[in-house]
């Protein structure tokens, strides 16, 4: 016959050393992990070498642990330091603390970071020997504003690296037509933008070998495209890039072939401010992934092909292009669009309340500088809420536009050379408080400014422009 109490004691010893088993392992899992102390020597020599005039790193050996230091980041369970954030501060007065100096070789003592960032700071050059912190995940020396001389090829070492930002070092320059950059099989997020990559004649083959890529940003890098161009692989590529901006460089339309291997992945594309010619691809209406798209500035001509099906898109940037004919099929089913620009062209045609019916998200217009009409019913109440409104050279007239009347939180409004032969009405005074630009000149509008809205505004710096003319 068994004794229940021995049974209960038995049940008690196992829940004693149980509990106590567990207190142990809490304690040891909440001990204080001090830094190594070559590492934290290591810190101190780095310091040594930089110019400090702000005293950002006055907490640098007033503490014997280098954890508790600022900008300095260990590992729990080990006490390695991993992480080293120097980003330049800006305080509340807009003053910039900033640090200069040698970024000093001293670092290699840190052997297991994987996060460094020095960025906006003057630094003058990038040391080689950064490409043998090999544990390197993140790294940021971007805005340094005295960097000077050419990316170090040794930087393709860093094969653990995700995240690299070199970008806004004008004066930095690439020498070694970016073979370092193939090594870099992880790389998630490149940002070389303001870097100048004139030289490089086969950049696009070099982009095709980062399997890893989803974020590519090389805006301002003075980059044009191969003669002719090297575009080996025709297929979609199996990279997920989703972003790319190739922005504000000499790019011609034999970019396009290149851009449209990532024909499943793109959700954000900014080609603007290049040399792109002729008409707009219509693989473009393919691209279902699309969530920006910006062709802006560039000598793109003929008709916009349909982009109806790009359901997900938010920002579509086409101004300052030579492109003609009536905006059908862009208007109607992006009912995510949150952003329509298409200023500076040669569109025609008349806008109606269906082509706007499905744009609830809309908050940002503009129709500049077109040859466009706007045929709305008189109580007409749009789906949006517009924070910009631009109609200048649009077709509004006769009467003043009332659907005018539901949007009340613009701070942007030209409706000038609109065709306009009409009373202003009282209710547009009492529109949005915080307008900073309203421009009603060159139409046949007649009313009176009530006194107090000129003063406000005039006292807060908006720029108004009342001129009467004939358009």
């Amino acid at each position: 016959m068994r004794c229940p109490y021995a049974e209960f004691l038995l049940l008690f010893g196992l829940l004693l050393c149980t509990a106590i088993t567990v207190g142990f392992a809490f304690n040891l899992s909440n001990s204080e992990v001090t830094c190594i102390e070559e590492e934290r020597q290591a810190l101190l020599q780095f310091k040594q070498g930089l110019e400090d005039n702000y005293d950002r790193l006055s907490s640098w050996g007033s503490h014997e642990d280098c954890c508790k230091w600022k900008g300095i980041e260990c590992s729990n369970p080990t006490g390695h330091v991993i992480k080293l954030h120097l980003r330049a501060n800006y305080t509340f007065t807009g003053t910039l603390e900033f640090l200069s100096g040698e970024i000093s070789s001293s670092l290699l003592g840190l052997q297991h970071l994987t996060y460094l960032d020095l960025s906006s700071n003057y630094f003058s050059i990038i040391p080689n020997f950064i490409g043998s912190l090999t544990k390197l995940q993140y790294l940021n020396l971007s805005n340094n504003i005295l960097m000077v001389g050419t990316i170090p090829p040794q930087l393709g070492n860093l094969s653990s690296l995700i995240s690299l930002d070199l970008s806004l070092n004008s004066r930095l320059i690439e020498d070694h037509n970016l073979d370092w950059l193939i090594h870099l099989s992880s790389l998630r997020q490149l940002d070389m933008s303001y870097l100048n990559l004139s030289k490089i004649v086969n950049w696009p083959d070099k982009i095709n070998m980062l399997p890893s890529l989803s974020d590519l940003r090389l805006s301002y890098c003075e980059l044009s495209m191969p003669v002719p161009p090297v575009l080996s692989h025709a297929i979609n590529s199996s990279s997920p890039l989703s972003f790319l901006d190739l922005s504000n460089n000499y790019l011609n339309s034999s970019i396009f072939p290149w851009v449209f291997k990532y024909n499943n992945s793109l959700s954000h594309l900014d080609l603007s401010s290049n040399v792109l010619e002729g008409s707009i691809p219509e693989v473009f209406g393919n691209m279902v992934t699309l969530v920006h798209l910006d062709l802006s500035s560039n000598n793109l001509q003929g008709t916009i092909p349909d982009l109806t099906k790009l359901s997900l898109l938010r920002e579509l940037r086409l101004f300052e292009n030579q492109l003609n004919g009536s905006l059908d099929n862009v208007l109607g089913k992006l009912s995510k669009l949150q952003l329509l620009d298409v200023s500076l062209n040669s569109l025609t045609g008349v806008i109606t309340e269906a082509h706007l019916s499905n744009l609830s998200s809309l908050n940002h217009l503009e129709l500049s500088f077109n040859s466009l009409s706007l045929n709305f019913t008189p109580n007409w109440v749009p789906p949006f809420h517009l924070d910009s409104i631009g109609l200048r050279s649009c077709k509004l007239g006769p009467a003043f536009p009332q659907w005018l009347q539901t949007q009340k939180n613009f701070s942007r409004l030209d409706i000038s050379h609109a065709r306009i032969s009409d009373t202003i009405p009282n209710w547009f005074w009492d529109l949005s408080s915080n307008i900073n630009l309203l421009k009603i000149s060159h139409n046949q509008i007649s009313g009176t400014i009530p006194l107090q809205y000129f003063l406000t505004k005039y006292i807060s710096s908006c720029i108004i422009d009342f001129i009467i003319g004939i358009p």
